[in-house]
């Protein structure tokens, strides 16, 4: 879902922090770095990177306070909430019944 909801160009600055990131997550990569690399304009990064920073996917410690470039990092993932299940076992027929087919 966060795919579509971040677009093209923040995934390909996602992939591009993440093969630039060393072993902590932390990529030094500056803005005009990425833009370079990528072959996208300096906005385009800026956007990409403000979508990423919203949907909390990338975090960044700015060099200097109130610095646009600093050390980008790969959080690690949420742990995922599993879903309740209904654990009742069903057979096939019954699955059919359901579908509004009929058993012989």
């Amino acid at each position: 879902r966060w795919l579509a909801e971040v677009g093209p160009h923040a995934v390909a600055v996602m992939v591009l922090l993440a093969i630039a990131a060393d072993r902590r997550g932390a990529s030094f990569y500056r803005r005009e770095r990425m833009a370079i690399a990528l072959g996208m304009s300096r906005y385009e990064v800026d956007d990409a990177l403000q979508r990423l920073l919203d949907v909390g996917l990338v975090v960044m410690r700015p060099w200097r306070p109130g610095g646009c470039d600093g050390v980008w990092q790969l959080p690690p993932p949420s742990p995922r909430r599993e879903v309740p299940r209904d654990r009742t076992v069903l057979t096939a027929a019954d699955v059919l019944r359901s579908l509004g087919f009929q058993t012989p």
